[in-house]
């Protein structure tokens, strides 16, 4: 473990205990208690593996997906508990910033990593039923997602 991943997973700790907080004092109004307690058991299992998990693991690469899975709920959220989240991120001044991330794929025209690619896979579907992205969008996403797969499997 390098004091660079110690570092950053410290700080993403505190963003953990922050999102448990906000979990537990503003529950979103679309839970029941039990979707509150797997949301903080999930959060909590994140922060054991930040230094008890498999050593294999613990670099700044597989921290990156972590960032994401800890943040994912937050960037495309809405709601009392979610604004809390990111004024205590501001507040305790751990550099982290919400994104519109579909529009930065969109402006861009591409998917760049395995990231963004699994994002856009897993919300492309509600985003559309939600409208929170047009019809048009999602296909433009979907042929994005076309190009990185064929990309990905030439790379292979």
């Amino acid at each position: 473990m390098t004091q660079h991943y110690i570092q950053e997973a410290q700080r993403l700790g505190k963003a953990i205990d922050i999102a448990i907080d906000s979990f537990l004092k503003y529950t979103p109004k679309d839970f029941e208690q039990k979707h509150t307690d797997h949301m903080v058991k999930v959060y909590q299992s994140l922060k054991e593996g930040l230094f008890n998990g498999d050593a294999r693991w613990q670099n700044l690469t597989s921290l990156k997906y972590l960032v994401n899975d800890v943040f994912i709920y937050f960037q495309e959220s809405s709601g009392a508990g979610v604004d809390y989240f990111w004024r205590q991120i501001a507040d305790q001044k751990l550099g982290y910033k919400r994104e519109n991330k579909v529009a930065k794929i969109l402006k861009r025209n591409r998917i760049k990593d395995d990231i963004e690619y699994e994002f856009i896979t897993d919300v492309m579907v509600p985003y559309e039923q939600e409208n929170i992205i047009t019809a048009e969008e999602a296909k433009i996403l979907n042929e994005l997602l076309v190009k990185f797969e064929s990309k990905a499997a030439k790379d292979r």
